[in-house]
Parts: structure tokens; sequence; C-alpha cells
């Protein structure tokens, strides 16, 4: 396959992400994250399932260096969160990590390309990576956009105006720019009906292909995951949290 760009040099072997012993729980509660062992590999998407209230909004915000655990290790392309300051942690989510947050975290009153490029503001290599491929970020942005389905006119408007599945596209391609290694989707489909919720999943698991980046896609629905390389269950990963 010819890529775009590569990110970070990985083979396909290797591990964008890799939990060992990860140990986490709020004050005066019990644990809520004890998981031995979780890796996925260069290219591989993954199903992660749970209930509410089971940790994955938890665990997300531990793989984002935004929680810190109480114990085990986090490691993102080699790099290991719990041994580095919290501002290396900032770059290595920027230079690493696309994030499709359940409610998109667009910015309504700015333009689809000032959205997507917005990664790139804060991470040099993501904008380098963008720059191989296109001449500029702006225009590695409307090539993504394209690609997604959004038309001229829709880049002409402001993110606000468009509809729930056109802004689902701006939050994938703001997460694609610049071949981030690893996509996280935290619950992206949850206001779409059946129809559309499989096509997007489709459209993301083919866009993420093309720029060889893994993704861990989080959902409580268990109907979902037909559509990922491998299913995984919080429940079972949490196997030493107490019932």
């Amino acid at each position: 396959m010819n890529l775009p760009y590569q990110n970070s040099n990985l083979m396909s072997t290797d591990s964008v992400l890799t939990l060992t012993d990860l140990q986490f729980g709020y004050s005066l509660g019990p644990n809520l994250i004890d998981i031995p062992h979780f890796e996925i590999k260069a290219g591989e998407s993954v199903f992660l399932r749970g209930p509410s209230g089971s940790g994955k909004s938890t665990l997300l915000g531990l793989i984002g260096g935004v929680l810190t655990p109480q114990s085990g290790k986090i490691s993102i392309c080699g790099k290991e969160l719990t041994e580095i300051s919290s501002g290396q942690r900032d770059k290595i989510r920027a230079d690493h990590l696309g994030i499709i947050f359940q409610q998109f975290n667009l910015l309504p009153y700015i333009g689809v390309i000032q959205n997507c490029i917005l990664p790139c503001r804060f991470s040099a290599s993501r904008r380098n990576r963008a720059l191989r491929s296109s001449h500029s970020v702006e225009a590695e942005a409307e090539a993504l956009t394209s690609g997604l389905g959004l038309t001229d006119e829709d880049l002409k408007r402001k993110v606000g105006e468009l509809s729930v599945g056109q802004q689902q596209r701006v939050a994938v391609a703001r997460a694609l720019i610049g071949g981030p290694d690893l996509i996280i989707a935290d619950e992206p489909t949850s206001a779409l009906d059946h129809d559309n919720r499989d096509r997007f999943i489709e459209l993301l698991n083919q866009s993420r292909e093309k720029f060889g980046s893994s993704l861990l896609f989080v959902s409580h629905d268990q109907t979902l995951a037909s559509h990922f390389d491998r299913a995984v269950s919080l429940t079972e990963l949490n196997q030493r949290v107490a019932a």
C-alpha cells in the first residue's frame, strides 16, 4: 500500500499502545481500572465494548495522558507516559493520537478547514507529515474532507451550520490529518440510526487504513463488533476489579 505519509516508522508487528498492570481508582473508592495487559498493534482496529459506568471514559483519559494511574505502565509508540512530565504527555498526545469525541468537540463558529487543521497547530510532527502529502496543511485538509464526501459548498460554511453527519466527517478529517499512529473514537455513532452508523464506521475504517493508523473504537453497542479486526470487553480486561 502506498501511504500518503508514514507515521512514526512503525513496523506492522509493533505496538502503538501497550498497557501493563494498569491500576486506577478515584480517591476513597475502589479501583475502576485494573488491567494486567492490553495492546494494539500498528494498523490494527480494535472494538472496545463496555456498559455505562464500566470505566471506558476513565480508560481513555489514562491513554490520553489526562489521568495518571496509581500504578502500571502506559506505552504509546514506545514512549512510557507514566515516566514523563505532563507537558511531555501533552506532546505525545498531540503527535501520536487522533481523537473523535462523542460530541465531536468541533469549534462551531469557524469553518471546516480551520477545524481540520487544529492538530497541526499543536504538533509540528503532524504538520510536517501533512506537508509531505500536500503543499499546505489547508490543501491536505481539503483533500481529506473531499475524500470523506464533503463538498466545496460544505467547506464554505461554518461547522455549526452543518448536519450531524457532516460534522462527523469533519471530526474524522481532523483526527486523520498528519497521520496519527492511533485514532481513538469515543462512542461516535451514538446519535446515528443503523444505516448511517454502519456507513460511518466503514468510512472511518477505509480512511484510517489509507494512512496506516490503528483504531480503538469504544462503544457499548456489541452489534458493531463485526466491523473491526477484533473485539475486547472492558469487563474482561478488568478481570481483577471486584464485581
